[in-house]
């Protein structure tokens, strides 16, 4: 386990995925990042929209005010995804591989996992959101006053969501962790790597900027077991539906004021910053959330239970024998 004989890792070993590879395709894929970045605030510019602005404050931490307007948020995360797209897709050309394998490294995309992860979370989220509403030490969200023009927004920052989560899972996961995995031979190095580089980047988000000593340490939990789960499943559909769903969740129904709520959203509370016991009693909670969701997926009796996918590594190319290809010819 820790000298890289994972199965997925070793699956992953075909097309040019040796270190050399690795190497020449992050800056690769980082400028492809640049590039597409640049060429979406100049369509934005030269379209008339006055978001490219407005979206480069929020992205650089210099805006939080705007994060409320529906239309900004859709921006960001046409911007976000299709950066993270264009990186995932060139870092798999450089090392050999075709586009699809971001979504499905091993197999066929199976759609039976993605419903069973949308019911299960679905109905877990419902499940534990319960206690935020009944429980009268809690803060309670309310019900906001949306404008028909908020509603509006509903589907589109939903099929949104879709483009900027698959963004960052492809480019994380379907890119750098398959790559890290197969060119290293330890174990955990990818999945370290990975996760760290992931959280990292979230660590400027309003949502954990009050609490990172609670917060960080669930965001490595849950992206620790989703990582597990496609190296067992050998495909994307946990961490595709996961995260797009937690993603969707937060945007349009329940969400803090002051952090990730936007105009859209449904349900909307106002933290008290004097105590911690929403905070105890939210990170409990999720705790309880992943715990569920990770045995439902692994138990055999479990109507979500996702069975560990099984295959043969592909056997690294060799030059054949000379000899042994003349007694086949004679």
């Amino acid at each position: 386990m820790f000298r890289g004989d994972s199965s997925f890792f070793l699956s992953q070993r075909i097309g040019r995925w040796r270190w050399v590879w690795l190497l020449a395709s992050l800056p690769a894929a980082g400028l492809a990042v640049v590039l597409v970045t640049a060429l979406l605030f100049e369509a934005v510019e030269i379209a008339g929209f006055g978001w490219a602005e407005d979206v480069s404050d929020h992205l650089n931490s210099e805006s939080e005010a705007a994060t409320t307007r529906p239309s900004l948020l859709a921006a960001e995360q046409v911007f976000i995804g299709m950066v993270f797209w264009a990186g995932a897709v060139v870092g798999s050309v450089v090392h050999g591989r075709p586009v699809r394998s971001l979504v499905a490294p091993v197999r066929a995309f199976d759609w039976s996992i993605v419903r069973r992860v949308l019911v299960l979370q679905t109905s877990l989220s419902l499940v534990l959101a319960a206690p935020m509403i009944v429980l009268p030490w809690l803060d309670r969200p309310t019900f906001a006053s949306l404008s028909w023009s908020d509603v509006a927004w509903f589907l589109p920052l939903a099929l949104l969501t879709v483009l900027q989560t698959s963004g960052e899972d492809v480019f994380f996961k379907g890119y750098l962790l398959r790559q890290f995995g197969a060119a290293t031979r330890v174990f955990w190095f990818a999945p370290t790597i990975v996760i760290i580089f992931f959280v990292s980047l979230h660590i400027g988000n309003a949502d954990l900027q009050d609490h990172l000593w609670m917060l960080v340490p669930l965001f490595v939990l849950s992206e620790a077991m989703i990582v597990y789960l496609i190296m067992r499943t050998g495909g994307m559909e946990v961490a595709l539906t996961w995260h797009w769903l937690n993603n969707t969740w937060i945007i349009l129904f329940i969400a803090e004021r002051a952090t990730q709520a936007n105009d859209a959203t449904l349900f909307v509370f106002d933290e008290d910053q004097n105590t911690i016991v929403d905070d105890v009693v939210g990170n409990g909670l999720y705790v309880v959330f992943l715990a569920v969701q990770f045995l439902a997926f692994i138990w055999r009796r479990s109507p979500f239970y996702l069975a560990p996918h099984t295959w043969t590594p592909a056997e690294p190319e060799t030059t054949a024998d000379p000899t042994e290809q003349l007694e086949e010819f004679a």
